[in-house]
């Protein structure tokens, strides 16, 4: 084993998850995509999405979930993400002008805590990934969300297997379950294998 497989599995060893109670799992429903999921989930209201390169699933969220004000959240912090901020900006002009749509640039965690608590009914996170970043998103996105508010997210796998990379998003969501009173209402099963998911409090 080399040097970086060594890393790759000490990581994946790290945050290696615990089993979930049923409770956590029992009235999870397994949708074909993350537009799927968006589909059956409330309409209206504010929503978030927390890390959004080139509006391409921001688009989606405004088409199928029709939110009221929907804040697109990312950092676009080097040359190769600026382009997105570019495209973001020209895809979603009326949008701006009109109020329903704002850009906020900065770091996931710092833009989160902004806001008030209770705010959001809807939170989507596509950051990095990483199990210390989503754990915290998680944490923070729990106080910011209303009460029936629901929090998303992308990449609920294993890790990008192209470039070799383990992802923390399956253990940083059961832990928060586990931990904070969550559960599981959708997954998503996207043929592409880059899965999402879908959370709201046990009541």
């Amino acid at each position: 084993m080399d040097n970086a497989q060594s890393k790759r599995q000490a990581e994946a060893d790290r945050i290696k998850g615990q089993r979930l109670d049923p409770m956590h799992t029992e009235h999870c429903r397994v949708v074909p995509t993350r537009d799927d999921m968006l589909d059956v989930l409330p309409k209206g209201g504010r929503a978030v999405e927390v890390g959004v390169a080139s509006g391409d699933f921001s688009q989606e969220i405004i088409a199928r979930l029709r939110p009221d004000k929907l804040y697109l959240v990312d950092a676009w912090e080097d040359e190769r993400f600026l382009e997105g901020l570019a495209t973001v900006t020209n895809r979603f002009a009326k949008q701006i002008e009109t109020g329903a749509v704002e850009i906020v640039r900065g770091f996931s965690t710092e833009v989160l805590s902004s806001f008030p608590d209770g705010y959001f009914n809807f939170i989507y996170l596509d950051t990095t990934h990483a199990y210390d970043l989503t754990a915290q998103e998680l944490e923070l996105s729990s106080r910011k969300c209303s009460v029936r508010g629901l929090i998303a997210g992308h990449d609920f796998s294993a890790g990008n297997v192209v470039a070799p990379h383990v992802y923390g998003v399956i253990q940083a969501t059961g832990a928060f379950c586990r931990n904070a009173g969550w559960r599981y209402k959708y997954l998503s099963i996207d043929p592409d294998t880059y899965f999402s998911f879908c959370l709201e409090r046990i009541s």
